[in-house]
């Protein structure tokens, strides 16, 4: 299992010490893991399955693909997660808040508006 961590974090292209931070442990700690000194918790498997889309299978036998597709809805709250500790001046924040405030009748303005760029675009080519 230490061999598919390090496998794993390169894929991610991450250093030890960012991917430590995203599931809470330290640089030294994933070094351990990774050169087989210590052992991967199970608590710590399910954390890096759940951050990186990681299939738990590969992670623990190898068999299987190494990241799981996100549902859309798994993608969209974790866009909406990023985007709430983003500033107040950040386009995005700034953006998701004004579609948050719409009416009903602006919903339905804003999607006659897409399908209408959709079908030009389909007509363009």
């Amino acid at each position: 299992m230490n061999e598919r961590l390090k496998e794993l974090r390169k894929a991610l292209d991450m250093s030890g010490e960012a991917f430590g931070q995203r599931i809470g442990i330290t640089r030294a700690t994933v070094s351990r893991i990774e050169s087989g000194i210590i052992e991967l918790t199970d608590r710590n498997i399910t954390l890096i399955c759940k951050e990186f889309h990681v299939n738990e299978e590969w992670l623990r036998d190898g068999t299987g693909d190494m990241f799981i597709e996100p549902t859309k809805d798994e993608e969209l709250a974790a866009f909406f997660g990023e985007v709430q500790f983003l500033s107040g001046e950040n386009f995005k924040k700034r953006f998701i808040t004004a579609l948050a405030g719409l009416e009903p009748e602006e919903w339905e303005v804003l999607e006659k508006m897409a399908k209408r760029l959709y079908e030009e675009q389909e007509r363009d080519g």
